[in-house]
C-alpha cells in the first residue's frame, strides 16, 4: 500500500489546528494533540484513495488559511499539491475511459 500523507511544519498544538482536524476526522482533542507532538501524519490514505486525496487537499488548504504550514508526503517522500492534483486527473481520466468501454460493450451487446 502506498500512502499519502499530511504533516504539519510545527509541533506546537493549537485550538485550530483541532478545529480543522476534527472536521474531517473523528478524533479527540488528546489524540490530535499527540499526532501533532509526535510529528505523525494528522490524515493519511492509500494513494488509490481519491476522496481521501482529495481531503488531504482540502485539510492542507483549510491549514493555509489559518497561516498553519504543512507538507505533503507520499510513502514518507515529500511532494506539492500539484502532484496529487495530476493523480486526481489521471484517475478522473481512467474512470471516463472505462465508463465509455462499458458503454461500447453494452451497444454492441444491444445489436
Amino acid at each position: 500500500m502506498r500512502t499519502v500523507g499530511l504533516k504539519l511544519e510545527s509541533l506546537v498544538f493549537t485550538a485550530s489546528i483541532a478545529k480543522i482536524i476534527r472536521k474531517y476526522q473523528e478524533l479527540s482533542i488528546s489524540q490530535i494533540k499527540q499526532i501533532v507532538l509526535n510529528n505523525e501524519y494528522v490524515f493519511k490514505c492509500d494513494i488509490i484513495c481519491a476522496n481521501g486525496i482529495r481531503t488531504i487537499l482540502h485539510i492542507k488548504g483549510d491549514l493555509s488559511k489559518e497561516g498553519i504550514i504543512s507538507y505533503i508526503y507520499v510513502d514518507g517522500k515529500l511532494t506539492n499539491e500539484e502532484y496529487l492534483n495530476n493523480i486526481l486527473a489521471s484517475y478522473k481520466q481512467t474512470e471516463n475511459q472505462v465508463e465509455t468501454e462499458i458503454n461500447r460493450e453494452a451497444l454492441l451487446e444491444d445489436e
